[in-house]
């Protein structure tokens, strides 16, 4: 299930590349992230998963009218909290990216470039770029990374990263990109909730390593097939 960290990217991605049409895509990768979670469920639970579940008991609060006063509360701390994220995290990574794609000096796109160099070959097939897979790379600590990473590796300072895009990437390559984003493995804090709930690496490790296998998978048939 797509988290709303995924849903900037997403947006910002259909806007410059669709343009009205942008709601319709958002709302048909909504439908595919669904139906991959419907899918993986029950392909778990013939499988790994054959134990039945004795469910779960949870008491509801009483449904009652929002109350204005607990609208901003909730809506301050969603923002504070967003703020903070993107003045730490997400800011923090734009400055080692660019530092990295600056040095050493005389090497064009600096380190970066180089070892985007030799993961891009893995993601070719899909139609992505070195700036797309490194940006993926990031999106690993923060969804939201994604955008500021292309906007360093693409150097847009001069333009938004929104008429870089619609100028560059044609309606099949974003449209192939935002299916991966909005599959493949969670962020590292939601990836740690994991380990903890499941006191496992095992499932862990078998939750990253099928979350990446599946956007890889169906990115690739839409690739193929559109």
């Amino acid at each position: 299930i797509p988290c709303s960290a995924r849903l900037p990217v997403i947006v910002l991605i259909s806007s410059a590349i669709f343009g009205s049409r942008a709601p319709f895509m958002i709302f048909s990768l909504y439908i595919i992230s669904i139906i991959t979670a419907i899918l993986s469920g029950v392909l778990f639970s013939k499988t790994a998963l054959r134990d039945k579940s004795e469910g779960m008991i949870m008491e509801l609060p009483d449904y009652r009218w929002p109350q204005v006063k607990n609208l901003f509360v909730r809506a301050w701390s969603q923002s504070k909290e967003y703020l903070l994220k993107a003045g730490t995290v997400i800011f923090g990574i734009s400055v080692i990216l660019f530092l990295l794609s600056y040095f050493p000096r005389g090497t064009e796109g600096g380190f970066i470039h180089i070892a985007g160099h030799y993961i891009s070959p893995l993601f070719r097939p899909l139609g992505f770029d070195i700036p797309m897979t490194v940006s993926l790379i990031t999106g690993f600590f923060a969804k939201e990374s994604i955008i500021s990473t292309l906007s360093v590796l693409y150097q847009t300072s001069a333009l938004p990263l929104s008429d870089y895009l619609s100028a560059h990437w044609n309606a099949l390559s974003g449209f192939v990109f935002m299916v991966f984003v909005m599959i493949y493995i969670p962020c590292i804090a939601t990836v740690a909730v994991i380990r903890k709930e499941t006191g496992s690496n095992k499932w862990t490790l078998i939750s990253v390593l099928y979350s990446l296998a599946a956007a890889y998978t169906i990115s690739l048939i839409f690739k193929l097939i559109l």
